[in-house]
């Protein structure tokens, strides 16, 4: 659990501001790059030093500071008609000459930080034990959509109907979110499952399955159709890892706990993706908000 510290509030003012200057997906990507390393680091036993006490990902670069800073430097942005979709987490806010709209930013990653410190104590998990990150990205976001939106926190209604939008997949795109989940639950589970056989710390796997979603975003540069990744493989994993260092179960158990996780993963986020990043005006992430749901649900049966 951190303490507040005025260096890493200082900190959090100027990710949040460089945040808002390279754009959403830039921040997310890198941040997925540092994680990953990281993991492997730990899982190598490669750690020593600052690795022991600091985590760049987390804590210089953790998604509430530098993901949502960005997000909500895009919804100030368009707010004040220097930007034209404030949803826009590819296209970086620096071009638009808009300095209030990089302040807001970097004001919002402060308050992110402080916020984290309440969600990463003791007596907040004991209630709701999930991600401290997504816990403050989330409700952070949602006051982005509310105060800086004007499509309203589930998007333009009118369009919805017009377009007969829905709030749930349905066919083949439900088909899809079924077989990518069960996909990204296998394998991640299934590794999960063997090292813990070797004898490996398999701990650290979830953060590092994570970071390699958040790498595969950077093919959205080039107009790719993938879809994300990120929020599934984290949580199949870390409900694999809890199924064998918590509850103890077999490694078929864990596996078969993994795969369940990461299909009610996969839809889930689609259904808040179509719920509230639909018909919108503003980011709100919806693999961060399915990792929020899904982490929880796991805490209170394992933890």
């Amino acid at each position: 659990m951190q303490t507040f510290n005025i260096f890493m509030l200082i900190m959090s003012f100027g990710v949040g501001i460089f945040g808002a200057t390279i754009g959403g997906l830039a921040t997310f990507v890198m941040t997925g790059v540092i994680a990953a390393s990281e993991a492997v680091c730990s899982l190598t036993g490669a750690t020593g030093g600052v690795a022991n006490t600091f985590e760049l990902a987390f804590q210089l670069f953790p998604p509430n500071v530098f993901f949502v800073s960005a997000a909500g430097a895009a919804a100030i942005s368009a707010r004040r008609g220097t930007q034209e979709h404030g949803e826009d987490m590819i296209r970086s806010v620096y071009g638009n000459m808009d300095p209030v709209a990089l302040l807001g930013g970097g004001i919002i990653g402060a308050v992110s930080y402080c916020l984290r410190l309440l969600t990463e104590t003791a007596g907040f998990q004991s209630i709701f034990p999930t991600d401290s990150v997504c816990a403050v990205a989330i409700p952070l976001m949602i006051l982005i959509r509310l105060v800086f939106g004007k499509s309203g926190l589930t998007g333009n209604k009118e369009l919805r109907a017009k377009d007969h939008g829905g709030y749930v997949p349905k066919g083949a795109r439900l088909a899809n979110d079924i077989i990518l989940g069960l996909a990204c639950g296998a394998m991640v589970s299934g590794l999960t499952a063997m090292l813990y056989e070797m004898g490996v710390d398999v701990s650290p796997l979830p953060v590092f399955f994570f970071g390699v979603g958040a790498i595969t975003l950077v093919f959205m540069w080039g107009g790719s159709s993938l879809p994300c990744t990120h929020h599934i493989v984290n949580q199949a994993c870390y409900g694999a890892v809890l199924a064998l260092t918590v509850a103890h179960m077999s490694t078929g158990g864990a596996v078969a706990v993994g795969i369940v996780t990461g299909i009610a993963t996969s839809v889930l986020g689609d259904i808040l993706g179509m719920t509230f990043n639909s018909y919108h005006d503003t980011h709100i992430d919806p693999p961060a908000f399915a990792i929020l749901l899904v982490q929880l649900v796991l805490g209170w049966i394992f933890l």
